[in-house]
């Protein structure tokens, strides 16, 4: 965050950017949301963020920036805090995406060039899509 914040300084002077890291907090504590359906993740963090200091964001838009976005369910949570806080708007910039990833490790093997075993129902002839791992973001739906 402070990397693109000082970036961001020097594009875009007018901004008039601040970076208040203690501004957002985790207000209770949650499980961990490894092994969460989405569903479950959104339950978890429900009201599992508070603004320290409401007048920082009021009529502002804040941008919150996060390591890996999987499901959105902390995204969301943080930026329904905000947005209860009085901030005119919240953003979510994350450096990675992540996805399920759907393997059959034939079509792997097969999109390799290697031999592959013979597979009941299998049609070596079919053609194989791109896995849902290698979408690109333009492909990904919203949280």
């Amino acid at each position: 965050a402070s990397e693109a914040l000082r970036i961001l300084r020097v594009s875009h002077p007018a901004w008039r950017l601040t970076l208040a890291p203690a501004t957002l907090m985790r207000h209770r504590f949650t499980v961990s949301q490894a092994g969460l359906t989405p569903r479950q993740r959104r339950l978890n963090l429900r009201g599992a963020f508070r603004v320290s200091d409401p007048a920082a964001v009021q009529g502002h838009h804040v941008l919150i920036v996060d390591d890996i976005l999987t499901t959105g369910a902390t995204a969301s949570s943080a930026a329904q805090a905000l947005l209860d806080a009085g901030a005119e708007s919240a953003w979510v910039a994350t450096l990675a995406r992540a996805q399920r990833s759907f393997f059959h490790p034939h079509a792997a093997v097969r999109r390799s060039g290697l031999d592959t075993p013979e597979v009941p129902g299998d049609n070596a002839n079919s053609v194989h899509t791109q896995p849902q791992a290698m979408r690109t973001t333009q492909q990904q739906t919203p949280f």
